[in-house]
């Protein structure tokens, strides 16, 4: 495929794409990110795409869309562990919050089962995603997610 017939394609794709991508960021500059990433990498193999660049684009658009909510997601856990990290500076008041945030984070952690506190430990303070997780243990990605979101709803239950 040429510069042009490809310039001419993404002008038309685009739209379509940056719909998919608002549909799952909700913001404007992290959907055009996204977007541009996969215009990108379209770019570097666009001698090697086929007739339905289209349909490519759209689901890479998707599966990059996908990749990104769920690198949030960790990163949304992860302050949790930063916010209960204190020193001397600290007000009283706050260590004696962060302390008990801490004894009852532990608690629900100890009320998981083996497999399940060994993989939220590598979330919670190693800040790992599924896939690092999958390669370090062996277990399937799919494997990962299951037993985290089990020690998840187990927990959420615990807080209550």
């Amino acid at each position: 495929m040429t510069s042009r017939e490809f310039e001419h394609i993404a002008l038309g794709v685009r739209p379509q794409m940056m719909q998919i991508a608002m549909r799952f960021c909700r913001d404007k500059d992290d959907a055009e990110d996204i977007v541009q990433e996969v215009m990108l990498r379209l770019w570097i193999r666009r001698e090697e795409l086929g007739h339905n660049v289209t349909a490519l684009a759209c689901k890479a658009t998707q599966n990059l869309c996908v990749s990104w909510w769920r690198n949030r997601q960790v990163k949304r856990i992860v302050p949790l562990v930063d916010d209960m990290l204190v020193d001397e500076s600290t007000p009283v008041d706050k260590q004696l919050i962060v302390n008990e945030q801490v004894e009852q984070l532990q608690q629900c952690i100890e009320q998981l089962t083996r497999s399940q506190q060994r993989l939220i430990k590598l979330v919670l303070f190693d800040g790992l995603n599924v896939q690092e997780i999958a390669t370090i243990t062996g277990l399937t990605p799919r494997s990962v997610s299951s037993i985290l979101s089990t020690a998840k709803r187990k927990m959420m239950e615990a807080m209550k």
